[in-house]
């Protein structure tokens, strides 16, 4: 009868509390044998997951039928409405029934998880929890789906098992936008005391940024179910009638901030939580910008003699971040410096590297002396260039010959000549061979320091074996003037190096017309009327022909004039005996003039002689005295 009375009470409890059932710690309920066990009351089946009907977020003009609003901290807990279409679903979490002992809870096995509204933004996440998670829970379905804040997180659009989600900047999206430069949200519930149908029960919302830069704007929204009154917030959030949120103005990289929870729930079984974040981020990198840079650089003698080899390095460098393409060289060169290809150059190099560098080499030769200048100019794509001069001192060896000696000489005379050779270039000079050519009209008669005559070529030759800078030696000749004429000298001065000197000097060789009168008698004394002649000998005794040489007679009147004979004939005869002038007398030579008189009375007579030429500014006058007589 007692056994009966306890099934018929059990049967009665049952029916009352529908499909619930507590088992007492050391209470095992079991079904009566011959009875059927009691039908469970059929739970409400959850609609599809979506937000309250009396909440529209995205029609702002919204014609559902409104539900009494939600209030989660009012001061009695709301009644757990009855499931219609369109009504919000949440996750569960186990509530235990309030009992003198400590009560172990059996799962209800009709509660129904239905999925919270989810916001289409990418940068939203839902974070529910079945039930709440111990604070070093380790017993999770999913091993993978850990809540460690190191693992990379996903962008889940649902809630996880172990109660965790996060949002972010997959690293995938369009554009290849690396995930360590957007932030990533992960939220968390974390339990921190037992949930118990009329206690006041702790949880805490964990909200950490895993990411590398800062979430901005963020808003975190946090849907429970009517049966669960909200005691506590810290911080408070802000009531939104179906849902509370937390606003943060920015979350930085690896930054968390924590919400303390308090509640109390009002009936027992799987509470579900939702908890969802919205924020804004700036996609921020770091490029790097570019520069292509030239530099040149020139390296080879910087001085060296003419003749020598010139050849220079051109190095053109990239000391730049980018690439500089397109690079090419050209070297312009003074008239001092020789290519094989000109004056002009230019060098395709190509496209050069960071810090790659490319050689040149241009070989010339040194051809004048003095101050030379090669410019280079290096160019690339983008306009870009740069140029850089190189100075290269050219040493000529120079020689510098003075002659002195006579611009003017008679003939006969002897003319001495002195040939000074000077180095008067940057280098010594060697092996240094000087020449005077001795013109027609002189006479080699004797040279000093060794040097010796050609008279083939009529050439003096000396030869010196060393003349340093600024150094002078002479050279003497000795020469003597043979003809009259004009006369050039040419010296000359050669050295191994390649300097070379010419000089000429005229020297004018003249002479002197000296003319000498002679008469010779034919007899003397001489008698009265008897024929008797006189011969008149002019001579030029110089050097030099003479011209117009004129000769004129003086006769007394005593003296009668019988003919004449000469080298010219008389042109007057009146009152003085005069002979054509003979045009040119070469030295050396004479002209012979005959005169034949008689005498008409007896005495000493004169007969004289007057010579005129272009070289006597004066008359030349000669006269000879001859005795007459008579038998």
């Amino acid at each position: 009868m007692r056994n009966v009375s306890k099934i018929v009470a059990s049967c009665i409890l049952a029916a009352s509390a529908g499909s619930l059932a507590v088992a007492v710690e050391g209470d095992a309920f079991t079904p009566p044998p011959n009875l059927p066990p009691a039908e469970p009351t059929a739970a409400p089946t959850a609609p599809p997951a979506t937000r309250s009907p009396g909440v529209s977020l995205t029609d702002p003009i919204s014609t559902a039928p409104k539900s009494p609003a939600f209030d989660p901290f009012a001061s009695e807990p709301v009644p757990a409405p009855t499931a219609t279409p369109g009504s919000p679903s949440h996750s569960s979490f186990s509530v235990q029934g309030a009992t003198s002992k400590q009560s172990s809870t059996q799962p209800s096995t009709a509660a129904a998880h239905a999925a919270s509204g989810t916001h289409s933004d990418s940068h939203h996440a839902a974070a529910k929890s079945s039930p709440f998670d111990e604070p070093t829970s380790s017993g999770h379905a999913d091993p993978s789906k850990s809540s460690d804040w190191g693992t990379e997180p996903t962008l889940p659009a649902a809630s996880s098992a172990h109660g965790a989600s996060s949002a972010g900047v997959a690293s995938g999206a369009v554009g290849g936008l690396d995930a360590s430069h957007a932030p990533t949200i992960c939220l968390q519930w974390v339990k921190k005391s037992p949930i118990v149908v009329g206690l006041e029960c702790q949880c805490d919302l964990v909200v950490k940024n895993t990411g590398n830069t800062p979430a901005r704007d963020l808003m975190v929204d946090a849907f429970f179910p009517p049966t669960v009154r909200l005691t506590h917030a810290d911080p408070m959030p802000a009531d939104n009638q179906d849902h509370v949120t937390w606003s943060f103005a920015s979350l930085g990289g690896a930054e968390e901030r924590v919400i303390h929870i308090k509640l109390v729930p009002s009936r027992r079984g799987e509470l579900a939580t939702t908890a969802s974040v919205r924020f804004s981020s700036a996609a921020s990198n770091t490029f790097t910008v570019e520069e292509p840079l030239l530099a040149i650089a020139v390296r080879g003698p910087k001085e060296l003699m003419v003749g020598d080899p010139a050849t220079q390095t051109i190095t053109v460098n990239n000391p730049g971040t980018g690439v500089a393409h397109h690079v090419a060289i050209e070297a312009r060169l003074t008239k001092g410096l020789e290519a094989a290809r000109g004056e002009q150059l230019i060098v395709q190099v190509g496209s050069l590297n960071p810090g790659e560098s490319r050689v040149v080499r241009l070989p010339l030769i040194a051809v004048v002396g003095g101050e030379q200048e090669i410019t280079v100019h290096a160019s690339a794509e983008n306009d870009l260039h740069r140029e850089f001069a190189a100075h290269i001192h050219v040493i000529a060896p120079s020689l510098k010959v003075a002659v002195d000696g006579p611009t003017f000489r008679y003939v006969g005379r002897k003319a001495h000549y002195v040939s000074t050779v000077t180095n008067d270039g940057g280098a010594p000079l060697n092996n240094i061979r000087v020449t005077h050519v001795v013109p027609e009209g002189f006479r080699f008669v004797r040279a000093d320091q060794g040097g010796e005559f050609d008279e083939l070529s009529r050439t003096v030759t000396w030869h010196l074996d060393h003349l340093d800078v600024g150094k002078s030696t002479p050279v003497k000749l000795e020469l003597a003037s043979t003809q009259i004429g004009h006369c050039q000298h040419a010296v000359a001065a050669v050295s191994e190096q390649g300097a070379r000197c010419e000089l000429k000097l005229d020297t004018v060789v003249d002479g002197v017309a000296s003319l000498a009168v002679e008469i010779l008698k034919q007899s003397d004394p001489v008698e009265v009327g008897v024929e008797t002649g006189f011969e008149i000998h002019v001579r030029n005794d110089g050097s030099k022909a003479a011209e117009n040489v004129c000769v004129a007679c003086d006769l007394p009147a005593v003296l009668e004039l019988v003919r004449t004979e000469g080298a010219t004939t008389v042109a007057q005869s009146k009152d003085q005996l005069t002979f054509r002038p003979l045009p040119l007398l070469e030295p050396g030579k004479a002209a012979i003039y005959r005169v034949h008189v008689r005498a008409r009375a007896e005495g000493n007579h004169r007969f004289g002689v007057r010579l005129t030429a272009d070289s006597i500014k004066e008359p030349l006058t000669y006269t000879e005295l001859t005795k007459f007589y008579k038998d």
